[in-house]
């Protein structure tokens, strides 16, 4: 198995297999699973919810889509 690491993304979506590292980029990587699965609407109020600042950048834009 291949693995790179990639630097000064928040978390990585590879497809199959998402990964973080760090509390604050696993909430965020969490918040684009929401994202992608229920909208935007929904993850923004999960973050609301949990008083996470929550920015539309952190959805894919501050993660790397393979």
């Amino acid at each position: 198995m291949d693995i790179e690491v990639v630097q000064n993304v928040r978390f990585v979506d590879e497809g199959n297999i998402l990964t973080s590292a760090g509390v604050s980029a696993g909430i965020d990587m969490s918040l684009y699973i929401v994202a992608k699965l229920l909208g935007e609407t929904v993850a923004r109020t999960t973050a609301a919810t949990e008083e996470y600042p929550y920015w539309s950048e952190n959805i894919g834009g501050a993660g790397r889509k393979f």
